[in-house]
């Protein structure tokens, strides 16, 4: 299965339950998903630790207060980070914009 026939996919709230359960599924058949982004509150290490993991286009908080934590939590690793009302409906539009 190429990139072409990725499904592109966004885990809103992937740091809860629900959230884990689908990264569970990803991580069982990672060549049939492109993670564009996930999104969390407060569980920063987690947050980055699967953006790390599932190489995320983008991982967002929430809570602006914790945005210098997640980039500490992600340096280096190519994921773009973000806070936020208007990064959260960023990453809602990323999924809408054409591949590439």
């Amino acid at each position: 299965m190429g990139p072409d026939d990725m499904r592109r996919i966004t885990i809103f709230g992937a740091t809860g339950s629900i959230g884990q359960s689908a990264i569970d599924l990803i991580r069982r058949a990672p060549d049939k998903y492109q993670v564009v982004a996930l999104t969390g509150g407060r569980n920063i290490a987690q947050l980055a630790k699967d953006a790390r993991d599932l190489r995320a286009e983008i991982a967002i908080t929430a809570f602006p207060e914790y945005l210098g934590d997640l980039q500490a939590a992600l340096a280096g690793s190519g994921v773009e980070v973000a806070a936020g009302e208007a990064a959260l409906i960023k990453a809602a539009l990323k999924l809408l914009a054409p591949k590439g």
